[in-house]
């Protein structure tokens, strides 16, 4: 009994390993929106609004956050190959703020961490 116990508990531990990343092109609005939303924890990464590359919204949120892509260099053709290659970022928007005045040059001004 303990050796089928341990069994049935390294067959779980092993199927949580490899849930979560979906099948299909990295290119693809559903993987793009696991890969960038999984910069957060779940609690934020599953409500949040997803930006595309190009900034479309591949889903929008509901609590205020956004993930994306953080890596500065054009998507490989075909996607990135896994979500540490995307270097996804999730914030809420004083973190936006602060990234739109970093990148336009400016000094960000901010009311609050």
């Amino acid at each position: 009994m303990k050796k089928f116990t341990f069994g049935m508990f390294i067959a779980a531990l092993t199927s949580v390993a490899y849930a979560g990343e979906p099948d299909g092109p990295h290119d693809g609005a559903n993987w793009q929106i696991w890969a960038y939303s999984s910069a957060a924890p779940a609690v934020l990464g599953s409500n949040a609004t997803v930006l595309a590359l190009d900034g479309s919204v591949l889903r929008e949120g509901s609590n205020g956050w956004t993930c994306m892509v953080g890596n500065p260099r054009p998507a490989p053709e075909g996607g990135w190959g896994s979500a540490h290659d995307a270097m996804p970022v999730c914030t809420d928007e004083v973190g936006m703020k602060w990234m739109s005045d970093f990148m336009a040059g400016k000094d960000p001004s901010i009311e609050r961490d």
